[in-house]
């Protein structure tokens, strides 16, 4: 239920985050094999009685270093608790997203034609949705009282630093954060094969699905254009990764550290992956 409240309002328009994207189970992460080499330390020049010492520039600290960092402070524990969360729907929303799903579903091809008309825009309610004027309205007012995230589940997590890399093994069922490492070396965020770009800083207001916090995003979107232009169908892959802390708590003053993974693969216009975890870190 959580997935199709998720869907749906990425489907209106509504913002999850500045940017959000979205979806299986990736392929067994390639780690890397070879042990980064380790960086020489610079000798110091001698100097003579009446020579100044040469001053070196600071090292230009970039938005990629600055949000490694802060992942790096994160994860300071060899070991913690994941909790995850979701969506806390009322059951007459829950009817109201199942039957808008299964329209969508059985008009699949009218729908993306539709949705790629009215692109950046919310969509204007079709009776196709399978949903009447009222109920559309109220899946759209959902960005004005989203719902509230409650723990569905913890899992823990071991932080493995080697090489490095910081590595994760969790003992949950859906192991996403598995294929998710953070090279501290070149200052890069992987899952799996590929490397995630920065997207930026993200903050979010209390409005926003998954609450309050401010950190950073990774985003990768890649597409096929070949195999999409020779099918018709889109083939492409979206990994994004949300890490940040939330406002202090009122009776402890604690700041909850939270993680986002989402990944999603679509061959020839068919989701062959659809996997999101959202939850807090706690410490």
């Amino acid at each position: 239920m959580a997935k199709l409240f998720l869907l749906v309002a990425t489907l209106l328009g509504i913002s999850l985050l500045p940017g959000t994207v979205a979806a299986q189970k990736p392929a067994a992460a390639q780690t890397p094999t070879a042990k980064p080499a380790a960086t020489p330390k610079p000798t110091p020049a001698k100097t003579t009685q009446n020579q100044t010492p040469t001053q070196s520039k600071p090292y230009p600290i970039t938005a990629a270093d600055s949000a490694i960092h802060f992942a790096d402070s994160i994860f300071h524990n060899p070991s913690l608790l994941y909790q995850i969360v979701q969506p806390d729907i009322p059951a007459d929303i829950q009817s109201i997203l199942v039957r808008f799903n299964n329209a969508l579903v059985a008009n699949r091809d009218w729908f993306q034609q539709y949705r790629a008309a009215y692109a950046g825009k919310p969509l204007p309610y079709n009776q196709r949705f399978g949903i009447n004027p009222e109920e559309y309205k109220r899946l759209q007012n959902l960005e004005q009282a989203p719902p509230q995230l409650v723990p569905i589940d913890t899992q823990k997590v071991t932080v493995t630093r080697e090489a490095g890399y910081l590595r994760f093994t969790t003992d949950g069922d859906i192991r996403l954060l598995d294929y998710f490492q953070i090279d501290l070396q070149n200052n890069f965020v992987m899952f799996a094969a590929d490397t995630i770009p920065l997207a930026g800083r993200t903050v979010t207001t209390a409005l926003s699905p998954y609450g309050q916090w401010e950190g950073y995003t990774w985003r990768l979107q890649k597409a096929d254009a070949a195999q999409s232009l020779a099918t018709g169908h889109v083939t492409a892959r979206v990994v994004e990764v949300n890490l940040g802390l939330t406002p202090p708590e009122a009776e402890t003053n604690r700041r909850k550290v939270f993680l986002r993974l989402k990944y999603q693969d679509m061959v020839n216009g068919e989701a062959k992956a659809n996997l999101e975890l959202v939850g807090y870190l706690l410490q």
